[in-house]
């Protein structure tokens, strides 16, 4: 035999009206109760940015040894595996399109300049690089360079084109 409920203790969620048990001072169903939190903490974090950035701040120094744990293990395994870390991997795909390792192998991983082997980058000859709107990202426009020599380049082009000597 099945028990009928009582449903004397309902009333209707005062958001949507849907069909809610009373237990002690609740007016909102599961779902407008979810929302209502949400709603709640934005105005708190509205009307206390000083005492949110407080408790921002807490929180990331009571988790920030743990997340730098697992970044490292992470970051290292995947070096492991690469052989070289795999943020590199997003960023030779964006601005070199998968070429910087082929030009710097080509280079012997020596600056094509002065022949330093420390800090070496590899540079856009024609200048689409990062910040151009169209990369050329051909073997031939790639050069490696030193860190020194490199930034010489740019600061010829960028005095070039202001005028000054």
């Amino acid at each position: 035999m099945v028990q009928k409920k009582n449903f004397k203790n309902t009333m209707a969620c005062s958001k949507c009206g849907k069909t809610i048990l009373l237990k002690g001072n609740r007016k909102y169903c599961k779902e407008c109760s979810k929302i209502a939190i949400k709603e709640k903490d934005k105005r708190w974090k509205l009307n206390n940015p000083e005492r949110t950035k407080e408790l921002k701040r807490q929180d990331y120094l009571r988790r920030k040894d743990y997340i730098n744990k697992k970044n490292k293990e992470w970051y290292e395994k995947k070096k492991k595996e690469l052989g070289y870390y795999p943020f590199k991997i997003f960023e030779e795909q964006k601005r070199f399109g998968g070429n910087r390792v082929k030009a710097l192998e080509r280079d012997n991983f020596k600056c094509q300049k002065c022949g330093s082997t420390r800090l070496i980058c590899v540079h856009h000859i024609d200048g689409t690089g990062r910040g151009s709107k169209i990369h050329n990202n051909d073997l031939d426009n790639l050069v490696t360079l030193c860190r020194n020599c490199h930034i010489k380049i740019h600061r010829d082009l960028l005095h070039k084109a202001r005028g000054i000597n």
